[in-house]
């Protein structure tokens, strides 16, 4: 087993990635599963401390979904469909992770009524909410309420343009 305990330059990262190909279809609990898993949270730590990777602003993460869908802004008609709801994005979240509305509510302390109504759109994300949230998925606080301000604002503005 590899004896490194930090990455201290870019060869190192190089040589573990190398190591981590060779040893990549290793069985857990093994030798080589262990080291495998010990040379993960290395390169984990080492892309963290020189890749980090900010945060998309909310308009940025719309704007990526649109380009997912192949929408371009210029030729959308208005809609309020095209305005995304925040609980939209967190069931995404959850789905990627594999969290339920049932361990989300235990970890949050909000009931699961409530997180399936964020979910449905029907409930928008409260400021206390998204600090529990930010504490059970490691997504700011900020990155919630940003986005749910922007709902907010661009529904607003949907809704003034569509007065009769």
């Amino acid at each position: 087993m590899t004896d490194i305990k930090v990455i201290k330059s870019k060869e190192e990262y190089e040589q573990i990635l190398k190591r981590i190909e060779d040893i990549f279809d290793s069985k857990p609990n093994t030798p080589e599963g262990d080291e495998l898993e010990y040379l993960v949270d290395l390169v984990e730590k080492y892309e963290d401390e020189n890749f980090p990777i900010d945060k998309p602003s909310p308009r940025a993460a719309i704007r990526f979904r649109m380009e997912q869908w192949g929408l371009n802004a210029k030729r959308l008609i208005p809609s309020n469909d095209m305005i995304i709801h925040p609980g939209e994005t967190l069931k995404e979240v959850m789905e990627d992770r594999n969290i339920s509305a049932k361990s989300l509510a235990q970890s949050t302390g909000f009931t699961q009524n409530y997180i399936s109504a964020v979910l449905n759109c029907k409930e928008n994300i409260s400021a206390d909410f998204a600090r529990k949230l930010e504490d059970a998925l490691n997504i700011d606080t900020d990155f919630w309420m940003k986005l749910q301000e922007l709902y907010n604002d661009e529904l607003k503005a949907f809704e003034e343009s569509h007065l009769v």
